[in-house]
């Protein structure tokens, strides 16, 4: 089995119900969490973080990066492994853990979750996931109406039919997939095309049809924020921005909801935590339907647990991504994890023309 698809092994460790009361109890009643910051990691704190901190007596310290794996590949280098719990990317739980810096996580330490009860890709080697989020095509409504606007993901790429521009970030994951849908290959044949020099041109030609329209953006609020400004006329936007612009911001938005690409926040535990029992006890703890379905109602980004969705309030449920999915993908990660480096340059040199 490859890296991507092979479930976590069962092993012999079992984390018990508490924390436990050996001389290592005190320091594991401190956990150190890194995650994104912003409102992301509000509502981290308020669905998962201050629960776990009353239910098990444990004190949360919180710290903020870009997630860059270079900050955890630096802190296990050094032997100072400053955080126990990384809130980070697949790609880059697949990455450290394939280059030894990583702890694995078995199923037997996170309270024996059956993967068949969660979306694909919830449990890497490394890594376990609470929640999804897509990457999708939206455009201001006080500039077209949704009936003016692409039906599908091959309108994007008509600059006839729908002219003018996009914004995009540069970066070739969840780019290059929508090149090959809107060429009309179904989601389960995206990555297998992706793999073959064919099917990368063939991606890139669809892109060359608007490459003189694309706005190249560094964030995911840049296209956010120029949708908003009207300085673009459509927009490749994370789900959760989508929803925080629409339904917190009050922004007139049209999503595209055809030929979503989801991926997923994902845990891991630099190797050599110092709290690593504190960690796994905190993710087995996320894995609880009620609180994923809080964190779902907080962020419109679907839970990981399946069953998790029959908690999510009705009319939130209805705002999920998840609830609009057609022709979706999901993103794979070991194709990524083996391809990242070799398709960025390609990307951006593609974009640099």
């Amino acid at each position: 089995m490859n890296r991507t698809t092979k479930r976590i092994a069962c092993g012999l460790a079992v984390v018990g119900l508490g924390l436990g009361s050996s001389p290592a109890d005190a320091q594991e009643k401190v956990l150190r969490i890194l995650s994104w910051g912003g409102v992301m990691q509000d509502n981290q704190r308020k669905s998962f973080f201050d629960p776990f901190a009353k239910e098990f007596g444990v004190k949360i310290v919180e710290d903020t990066y870009n997630g860059e794996l270079g900050k955890v590949r630096a802190m296990v280098a050094a032997g100072k492994v400053e955080t126990d719990l990384v809130n980070t990317n697949p790609q880059s739980a697949i990455t450290g853990c394939d280059e030894g810096i990583l702890e694995t996580i078995k199923l037997s330490q996170i309270g024996n979750p059956k993967p068949q009860d969660y979306m694909d890709y919830t449990f890497l080697d490394c890594g376990v996931s609470t929640n999804i989020y897509t990457f999708i095509w939206s455009w201001n409504g006080e500039v077209r109406t949704r009936e003016q606007g692409p039906k599908d993901i091959a309108g994007i790429f008509d600059p006839v039919k729908f002219p003018g521009s996009r914004a995009l970030r540069q970066r070739p994951f969840a780019t290059l997939e929508w090149g090959l849908m809107a060429d009309g290959v179904k989601p389960a044949d995206v990555y297998k095309v992706l793999g073959t020099p064919a099917g990368l041109d063939r991606s890139f030609a669809q892109w060359n049809k608007i490459k003189k329209g694309i706005s190249w953006t560094a964030s995911n609020s840049q296209g956010v924020e120029r949708l908003v400004d009207k300085q673009v006329d459509y927009s490749a936007i994370p789900s959760n921005r989508f929803h925080d612009a629409v339904y917190v911001a009050k922004k007139n938005f049209v999503p595209l909801y055809d030929s979503q690409i989801y991926s997923h926040d994902t845990w891991m535990i630099p190797k050599g935590a110092a709290n690593k029992a504190a960690a796994l006890k905190f993710i087995e703890f996320s894995n609880r339907p009620d609180l994923q379905a809080r964190y779902a109602e907080a962020t419109a980004m679907p839970p990981a647990r399946k069953d998790a969705l029959a908690q999510v309030k009705a009319d939130v449920r209805e705002k999920l991504v998840s609830a609009h999915f057609k022709n979706e993908l999901a993103m794979d990660y070991g194709f990524w994890g083996t391809n990242l480096d070799q398709l960025t340059k390609r990307f951006q040199a593609w974009a640099q023309q």
